[in-house]
């Protein structure tokens, strides 16, 4: 068991079965192709990594214990106050590297803070305000770079991008199955990584079953258009869902950040009441640059009980300013959280 995976299951809830972005070597072009909008779709022809301003997919999602649905969520002429506790840096996945940096913890704690409040949780000491939560977030990313067939190995060749492409080489590996659903549970909550797992074992145990192994030595993905797994990448499960799936084939930065009672934690008792998840893909843009807009995102979903996760669109500047969008929500979402609105 990975040194990590203990820490990591206490921090993802429990339901978990046992992200980093790529960098480029090539010179950026010196000017940006102008983006065209088209409903909720962004095309550039530029990669991210090439963007001065690329517009990212933020997923957020909080998840609340039987407790945390006791408690009443602040509001403006009753806030919620807690003390915060510095996080924890975790690199973990199938592609762990030394060139990742973090933003320094004190921009973070910062970004952290500003989130909160705009929800309605402010920071509170004693004798003046008694704390209801202790906020303790964690930070860093879960990376995805499964290795190439052997005989590809010394070939140019593209590697594979969609989950599509992904599931023939990790349904031969039982540690990046492992990865992916633990990603899963940071993108889209427990209750989507359980449906993943379930998809998941399902197909592979059909590719196992009825097909022959190809002459790259792996799996066909089966062309059944019903299958579970097929339904999530098709879209026809839900615009979210295949959304989601996609992501937990791809690294990802993300931070967790996690709600305890806090007369329990003052007698030593860890009590925790909700949890919120924030997750954005890691190619094409690096750590330090997404952090604090991640956390931004997330302000209007904190301590909201969520039924599914959300999609925040945010474009971000590489010349050290933020712009806040507004949420995009698909079709069939039935999560009636506020969407985030401009300052």
């Amino acid at each position: 068991m990975k040194p990590f995976r203990a820490l990591f299951i206490f921090i993802a809830g429990g339901v978990l079965a046992s992200a980093q972005g790529r960098s480029s070597a090539i010179t950026p072009v010196a000017s940006a192709v102008p983006e065209t909008h088209h409903s909720n779709f962004v095309f550039s022809l530029l990669p991210k990594s090439f963007q001065k301003k690329p517009r990212l997919e933020f997923n957020v999602i909080t998840e609340m214990t039987p407790e945390g649905r006791k408690v009443a969520p602040p509001s403006p002429g009753q806030p919620i106050y807690y003390v915060a506790q510095a996080g924890k840096f975790i690199r973990t996945g199938s592609a762990l590297t030394d060139n990742e940096h973090a933003p320094p913890r004190a921009d973070l704690e910062q970004a952290m803070q500003r989130a909160l409040a705009a929800n309605g949780f402010v920071v509170g000491e004693l004798p003046a305000h008694r704390p209801g939560l202790v906020v303790v977030f964690n930070y860093g990313s879960h990376s995805m770079d499964p290795p190439l067939p052997p005989e590809l190995a010394d070939e140019v060749v593209t590697p594979p991008q969609t989950a599509e492409e992904l599931l023939p080489i990790i349904a031969h590996d039982v540690n990046l199955q492992a990865d992916l659903i633990e990603r899963a549970a940071l993108i889209g909550g427990n209750a989507f990584a359980l449906r993943l797992k379930k998809a998941l074992v399902e197909e592979v145990a059909n590719m196992t079953t009825n097909y022959d192994m190809q002459p790259n030595g792996q799996l066909p993905v089966s062309p059944n258009p019903t299958s579970p797994f097929q339904l999530f990448l098709s879209g026809k499960d839900s615009d979210l869902v295949g959304h989601l799936v996609e992501d937990a084939f791809h690294s990802c930065y993300f931070v967790v950040a996690s709600a305890y009672d806090y007369d329990a934690m003052s007698h030593g008792q860890k009590r925790l009441l909700w949890r919120t998840k924030m997750t954005v893909d890691a190619s094409g843009v690096n750590m330090t640059e997404t952090l604090a807009p991640l956390i931004a995102s997330a302000g209007p979903y904190f301590g909201r009980d969520m039924a599914e996760a959300s999609i925040v669109e945010k474009r971000i500047s590489r010349e050290g300013k933020v712009e806040i969008g507004t949420a995009t929500v698909v079709e069939d979402k039935r999560s009636e959280i506020p969407p985030p609105v401009k300052p």
